[in-house]
């Protein structure tokens, strides 16, 4: 699960760019090291 607790805009802490960034991250994990939820909030 990714949570995603703001509003997605450019240039905040919820940049569309950094959160495709933890996307991918997850998409290339291998399952053996597969994290089970990523919470993304502000400073």
């Amino acid at each position: 699960m990714v949570t995603v607790d703001g509003p997605v805009a450019p240039g905040t802490d919820f940049d569309p760019d950094l959160i495709a960034a933890h996307y991918w991250r997850l998409h290339v994990q291998p399952p053996d090291r597969w994290e089970r939820e990523i919470v993304r909030t502000g400073r």
